[in-house]
């Protein structure tokens, strides 16, 4: 299994846009970073977090074409989260798993944090699991 390094990224505070971790990350950000470190760059989207419609849009269109659908976590696999209430069933947050049982994202409130896959509310937002098609 391939190890990650991303301890230095707990911490990085969440900016809209963010790509920088001198700086920010919002949740594309930091996957970019983290596939860039295991030598699997993937493209950039210029859309705010905060435009849940858009995200979606985008997201559907990038797992039907770029992504493999995974049923085992594994450092790499991406994770497709539903956080807006106002919108089930669109995906619209990200992370990205660092070993078999936890995951990192980030936050406005927390900046990137390290959780658990088993924790019981993310376990109920996560709605996919994928590898980006190389």
């Amino acid at each position: 299994m391939r190890q990650i390094e991303y301890s230095d990224l707990i911490g990085v505070p969440f900016i809209d846009g963010g790509r920088d971790p001198d700086t920010g990350l919002d949740c594309w950000g930091l996957f970019m970073i983290v596939m860039d470190r295991l030598g699997t760059p993937v493209p950039d989207y210029k859309i705010s977090c905060f435009d849940s419609t858009e995200i979606g849009k985008a997201a559907r269109h990038a797992l039907a074409t770029q992504w493999k659908k995974v049923y085992q976590p594994e450092p790499g696999v991406g994770l497709v989260m539903d956080l807006d209430p106002e919108m089930p069933g669109v995906n619209q947050h990200f992370g990205i798993c660092v070993s078999k049982y936890k995951f990192i994202h980030t936050l406005k409130k927390t900046g990137v944090i390290r959780t658990e896959l088993n924790d019981a509310f993310w376990k109920a937002k996560i709605k996919g699991m994928y590898k980006w098609k190389k």
